[in-house]
């Protein structure tokens, strides 16, 4: 197999990877530094010779770190044969030294932890199997006699190596689940705006030092708002998972396929020119117009542009002559790819005479600023008739959030259920590290007794308690925290009422460390991660002080342990958890999007099972949207999106959620709410739209309303199904209003099927 794919089969991993480098870069120095303080105080048992290998391993890292190989095409290279050098250069160390090695081998597990939390499941097995032999290696060789009296020295050991690499890697598969949702358009599996940015950075990176030309394709479907219109949404989504599958297909798995928004898409083409590039939306343009989509014709346009030979590449000048393109094509008939010569705007149609130029506004790429206005929570309604245009209060009579604290409230509770869905997902986890340290400690009965073994069972009952209904409670954190501290607690003080001293067991503190860490907040970890050094280093005084006042290294070396894997599980943790915020916000608009619309109707469903409750849903859509795109460009279209947002979020309550869930169509979430209740947020959210110009453009929006019957448990696709027949309904019947389904109540679904009976 080939190194580079057995290291990083693509460039999500890859950048995943160093974004996670990156982000340990600065606590590195400070383990680095205790480490090696460690390694110093041991030097009355095992002499200076020890210390060189390690500092060797240090030595190249620093070297590596000065010259910033992270910004080299293949960093992880290196960073592999770094931390297998260092494991190498670890087990020397302890061959090299004189004396008991049954507390420092945990050193040996320092590079497997940090292999863990960054890269592929495959590389982390090649290093663990390493480190297990290399330990296996130094017990055999040098330190056989240790064993054969203690033989829990070695079991331990492998214990701590084995469970602390498994959390490791449940930390980072939920990482990269949370970088996956922010990244990953959820209704057509491709890549979306957040994942552009990135992208770029490499891509104009490399440009730069090959000097090659980056080609970029921006596809839009033709009449896209009439297929919505006519056939509704669900219709329009399949539509749009189509074609983003037959748009894939036309290019390799590195050059991937973006949804900016809506029915639009963007493809990055490095090494392609104009003339190359052409070619390749040929292909998509072909691919997509040969057969029809669920019964449905549809065709693209296209718009194509390359940087200049030899000159940087420019995304902002690239893209924005990529848009005078497309709309080239969209004036001369639509239905066709456009190309723009390199280095000037005059276009011209791969397929038919270009149409006249005219002028455009240049777009750059970064219009997508988040809307810190968010509104995230519940609401009261329920639903009953259809109205049509009324008059409206300005926006300023409605009262405007603060944005600061409203950014704040979601971000909170996007932290919140983050919290509880990570314990969730690690429960299984830390409930087996539990028992297998609980086993650990059994078996070494026969040579510490059994008094050991009665704190933890005590501790465990609270612990699980506290960690299985943390949900309950407001803030999960604390509460999850109290449990780890008690069962912490009754570890620590199972070593002090072991017979003798088993000061080398003091790493199986550290076992849920990495995991806990993650799990809870910065500050919160930070706290648990010195209690728990505050416990180790106890409970080593009450067992042995006079060995550890002789040899401090006997602690200092599983502190170092300690201090690591609470500082990359907070590092790893906290970036799963910005990831999923980003995940759950529409990074154009600043509302939720689908993601966190799944996930709330997820809890709603939770809620209303045992007793069945009206729900109401309210989907609104601007009116001739498409026509905004088509002539003023899609930055004008952006600027409207955002405003358009930025008041429906303002003319909520703070607990009633607003999502974005495609172009320019938009959703509210109503628990408890029935139809009169959903017609009046309705009627408020179409009097705000068209009370003032959105974006600088007058712009108004049609509304359906629909919800549950009540006593008759909330389906969602029913209701939603509804809301969208009467929203197109309201499009019929001269837009700008607002109708809503009226619900069948219970008894008169309960006589109509009396009578058909």
């Amino acid at each position: 197999m080939e190194i580079g794919l057995f290291l990083c089969r693509d460039d999500a991993e890859r950048r995943r990877m160093a974004d996670i480098a990156r982000n340990l870069r600065p606590g590195t120095p400070f383990l680095l530094a205790f480490f090696m303080v460690a390694g110093v105080s041991g030097v009355g048992t095992y002499g200076w010779l020890p210390l060189l290998p390690p500092a060797v391993a240090l030595g190249a890292y620093l070297v590596l770190w000065k010259f910033n190989v992270a910004r080299r095409r293949r960093p992880e290279y290196i960073w592999v044969g770094v931390l297998l050098f260092a494991e190498v250069m670890l087990a020397v160390s302890q061959m090299l030294g004189h004396g008991p090695r049954g507390f420092s081998l945990v050193t040996m597990t320092m590079p497997p932890l940090l292999a863990g939390l960054i890269f592929p499941r495959r590389v982390v097995f090649v290093v663990t199997v390493i480190a297990a032999a290399l330990i296996l290696l130094v017990l055999v060789a040098v330190d056989m006699p240790e064993v054969l009296h203690t033989p829990s020295v070695a079991y331990a050991q492998m214990f701590v190596l084995i469970s602390l690499v498994v959390t490791a890697l449940a930390v980072r598969d939920l990482d990269v689940a949370s970088r996956r949702t922010a990244l990953v358009d959820e209704l057509t599996g491709t890549l979306n705006r957040s994942a552009l940015t990135p992208k770029l950075a490499e891509i104009t990176q490399q440009a730069r030092v090959t000097g090659e030309t980056i080609a970029v394709v921006i596809a839009d479907i033709d009449h896209f708002k009439q297929i919505n219109d006519v056939h509704g949404h669900p219709k329009g989504d399949a539509v749009l998972r189509e074609i983003a599958r037959r748009l894939s297909d036309c290019v390799s798995a590195f050059e991937p396929v973006y949804r900016l928004g809506g029915e639009e898409f963007v493809m990055l083409l490095p090494g392609l020119s104009a003339a190359a590039a052409n070619e390749v939306a040929e292909r998509m343009w072909s691919s997509v117009r040969k057969r029809p989509i669920d019964g449905i014709a549809v065709t693209m346009s296209f718009g194509v542009a390359s940087s200049p030979i030899q000159e940087s590449f420019d995304f902002d000048v690239v893209f924005a002559r990529a848009d005078h393109a497309l709309y080239a094509a969209k004036r001369a008939g639509r239905d066709r790819v456009s190309v723009s010569d390199d280095g000037n705007d005059a276009d011209r149609d791969s397929r038919r005479p270009a149409a006249p130029d005219a002028d455009i506004t240049d777009r750059r790429s970064g219009a997508h600023r988040r809307n810190s206005g968010v509104n995230y929570g519940r609401r009261m309604g329920r639903a009953l008739t259809a109205s049509q245009n009324q008059p409206s209060a300005s926006p300023s009579a409605l009262g405007a959030q603060d944005p600061v604290r409203s950014t704040r409230t979601v971000t909170e509770e996007l932290e919140r259920e983050y919290i509880i869905d990570l314990n969730r997902r690690l429960g299984t986890l830390f409930r087996v590290i539990a028992v297998g340290a609980f086993l650990t400690i059994l078996t070494a009965a026969p040579e510490f007794g059994w008094h050991p073994l009665i704190p933890p069972i005590v501790g465990a009952v609270p612990y699980y308690l506290l960690s299985r209904f943390a949900y309950r409670f407001r803030r999960p954190d604390v509460v999850i925290g109290a449990g780890w501290a008690v069962f912490q607690t009754s570890i620590a003080v199972g070593f002090m009422l072991a017979t003798g001293a088993p000061l080398f067991a003091l790493s199986l503190l550290v076992l849920m460390v990495p995991g806990r860490c993650a799990v809870l907040r910065t500050r919160a970890a930070a706290a648990g991660t010195l209690y728990t050094a505050a416990l180790m280093v106890t409970a080593a005084f009450v067992l042995d002080a006079h060995r550890v006042l002789a040899d401090p290294a006997t602690v200092m070396f599983p502190l170092a342990l300690l201090f690591e894997a609470g500082y990359v599980g907070a590092v790893v943790g906290g970036s799963a958890v910005g990831f999923r915020g980003a995940g759950l916000i529409d990074g154009l608009t600043g509302l939720l999007n689908r993601t966190a619309l799944n996930s709330r109707l997820v809890e709603l469903d939770a809620q209303v099972a045992s007793v069945p409750r009206s729900v109401a849903i309210v989907v609104g859509d601007l009116d001739h949207f498409k026509e905004i795109n088509d002539t003023s460009g899609h930055t004008a279209g952006d600027a409207v999106l955002r405003d358009v947002a930025q008041r429906i979020s303002s003319s909520l309550r703070a607990f009633e959620p607003a999502y974005r869930v495609g172009g320019e169509e938009f959703l509210v979430l109503l628990p408890d709410a029935d139809a009169d209740a959903a017609l009046r947020v309705a009627e408020r959210l179409r009097g705000v739209v068209r009370a003032e110009a959105c974006g600088g453009v007058a712009v108004t929006m049609s509304f359906g309303a629909a919800a549950s019957v009540p006593g008759v448990r909330f389906d969602y696709s029913e209701v939603f199904d509804r809301a969208d027949t009467a929203l197109y309904e309201a499009k019929r019947t001269g837009r700008d209003r607002v109708c809503v389904d009226q619900p069948v109540s219970m008894e008169r679904a309960i006589a109509a099927m009396s009578t058909a009976a």
